[in-house]
């Protein structure tokens, strides 16, 4: 299920970026920032087709097999936290382009 998430899904911030956080202080502005995605278990029981109980079994199992990253004391949250959001990754042809033209290239 790692392996899926990792090709196909990518963790949004978990919290607003520069800009959302400028447009939020505006006193003018009305903006609410909402954090993009699903949270992981609605990702995974979206993603399997599985029922709740099975997408929270799965999504601890995961955090606890990714507890020790050293990278999560850098962003404040773990990967497969219940509190983390993911979204389905967009995926491009680029590289395939990339590719032909480098095959037909001289």
């Amino acid at each position: 299920m790692a392996i899926a998430f990792e090709q196909h899904f990518e963790r949004t911030p978990a919290e607003p970026d520069g800009f959302e956080r400028s447009v939020m202080n505006d006193p003018e502005s009305d903006y609410v920032w909402y954090r993009r995605g699903d949270e992981v278990t609605e990702a995974t029981q979206w993603a399997a087709d599985i029922p709740d109980q099975a997408a929270e079994n799965i999504q601890k199992i995961l955090e606890e097999e990714n507890a020790n990253d050293p990278m999560d004391s850098i962003s404040g949250e773990a990967e497969f936290d219940e509190e983390s959001h993911y979204q389905l990754k967009e995926h491009s042809d680029e590289s395939w382009q990339q590719d032909g033209i480098a095959f037909r290239s001289p």
